[in-house]
């Protein structure tokens, strides 16, 4: 065995796994020949066995999910057009976009249910609401299976869409400070009556920097790849005023239509 063959699957690339198998899982073996050859499994039997313990619970996701049919996006926002689909069901007779995560909600899939949730809004014409399954059966809404989050829809969704397409827009020239776990902790937390404005700042950097940085055996978001690829995590203005008003512009609308946590 090689001096760099892995032992285990790390944690990173096993929801990596899970979440490209939920899409793909009839493509298992091609994606674990794939993976062996990559070093992100084990070989022989080894890493069969550490790849049914990834994925143990991933059809327990699939039959709590109701039927899907995928909705045809074909729009045009803010001079953008957008072609695509995105999975729908409905539910009490309304229309509902479906995502699924192989962890308990991870933010950057919560922001993939809001905006396929405003995608679908705007190819219909009107709000579309967005449900967010996963490992973790923290809730349970109508029987239906582990809905971790949910989101109502936006009347105002023409113009959160548009938002986000200029920030997007913005994106293409220069990196945008936009770090999806730092940036929900940050707005996440609701000022208190008892607090001024600098006591409820500070809070909201206290726990977007815990997200940042982590510890105690967990990665913080500075130490992701991609991130560091645009950004040095030593020199970063975490809480620059384009870091603030871009979290509170994606993340609010988001945070205040989330029915769940």
């Amino acid at each position: 065995m090689e001096e760099n063959e892995p032992l285990e699957i790390d944690a990173r690339n096993g929801w990596r796994m899970k979440d490209t198998l939920l899409d793909r899982r009839h493509d298992r073996e091609h994606y674990a020949t794939a993976w062996r050859q990559q070093g992100i499994m084990p070989a022989g039997d080894l890493g069969d066995e550490a790849l049914e313990e990834q994925l143990a619970g991933i059809e327990d996701i699939l039959k709590g999910i109701p039927e899907v049919s995928p909705m045809e996006i074909s729009i045009t926002c803010a001079g953008l057009t957008i072609h695509g689909n995105v999975s729908v069901t409905e539910i009490d007779a309304i229309p509902t976009v479906v995502v699924i995560d192989p962890s308990s909600g991870k933010a950057a899939k919560q922001l993939t249910t809001w905006i396929f949730g405003l995608l679908a809004s705007s190819q219909l014409g009107i709000p579309v609401t967005g449900r967010l399954y996963g490992m973790q059966k923290q809730q349970k809404i109508g029987g239906l299976g582990a809905v971790v989050h949910s989101f109502a829809g936006s009347e105002q969704f023409e113009s959160h869409l548009e938002q986000l397409v200029e920030l997007w827009r913005a994106a293409q020239y220069a990196p945008l400070p936009h770090f999806p776990r730092t940036a929900a902790a940050y707005v996440g937390v609701a000022p208190k009556e008892s607090e001024t404005e600098e006591q409820t700042e500070k809070r909201r950097q206290e726990a977007a920097s815990r997200e940042w940085d982590a510890g105690n055996f967990m990665k913080g978001e500075s130490e992701d790849e991609a991130i560091g690829l645009l950004f040095s995590p030593s020199s970063t203005d975490l809480f620059s005023e384009e870091f603030c008003a871009t979290s509170r512009l994606i993340w609010q609308p988001l945070i205040t239509h989330r029915l769940t946590d």
